[in-house]
């Protein structure tokens, strides 16, 4: 068999003065057989374009120097390119390859992804108490109750009849309700009562407002007593 000796080719190169930008063009006529175009990058490093005729189909391979991730986008618009219909796994019709030349392990921590804190969440539980008692039961107090059914004269049970998770903005409703500030679950609510970190929260002037001096206060702009002066 016959080799020839492969050409040497030199880019081409064209310069951009106003975005000095600095492309090239490359165009190599292949022979109608079998051909190894090396593409030398300047690093030093090479891809192989293996052009291949002595197949059913004519066939393009790339060789890299390393394994790393190839992009496949369909057409021109950039899309994932699907596989053909009930063709292998491997195989997918697209019309631009992608590759950028880093090593795979770069992708792998690349590619990781970060980790969410999980929103806080709260609960809601209701107690039944019941108490049997000679005399009538009047009394509230949690502490008493307890000393009345476990020392005292009277017997009782306590059940759950009723447990929720719940929303930072009805959790805030809920503590509101009972007399206590939303800020003792370390809920920040907006000038509307709404919580600022619930996925419900109402997008009004008032809202945004607070929502606006919350985070130049985080971020140490200003405090809350130098906003308006």
């Amino acid at each position: 068999m016959q080799y020839e000796t492969p050409p040497q080719v030199q880019a081409e190169t064209n310069n951009s003065p106003a975005t000095h930008y600095v492309s090239s063009d490359v165009e190599i006529q292949l022979p109608l057989h079998d051909t190894d175009v090396t593409l030398v990058l300047p690093s030093g490093e090479k891809v192989i374009v293996q052009y291949r005729t002595c197949n059913e189909h004519p066939s393009i391979d790339v060789c890299l120097p390393y394994d790393t991730c190839v992009i496949n986008w369909k057409g021109d618009d950039m899309q994932p390119a699907p596989p053909p219909e009930n063709g292998p796994p491997e195989v997918r019709v697209a019309k631009q390859l992608c590759i950028e030349l880093k090593d795979q392990s770069v992708w792998v921590e690349e590619s990781k992804p970060v980790e969410e804190i999980p929103a806080k969440q709260f609960y809601r539980t209701v107690l039944q108490v019941e108490v049997l008692s000679e005399d009538p039961f009047d009394i509230t107090d949690l502490g008493a109750v307890n000393y009345a059914i476990t020392d005292g004269d009277c017997s009782g049970q306590v059940e759950i009849v009723e447990s929720e998770t719940v929303t930072p903005n009805r959790m805030a409703e809920l503590l509101t309700a009972q007399g206590s500030d939303p800020g003792f679950f370390g809920i920040e609510t907006c000038a509307c009562g709404n919580s600022l970190d619930n996925p419900e929260y109402v997008d009004c002037a008032k809202c945004r407002e607070a929502e606006e001096q919350r985070r130049d206060e985080k971020h140490g702009l200003y405090g809350p007593d130098e906003r308006n002066e």
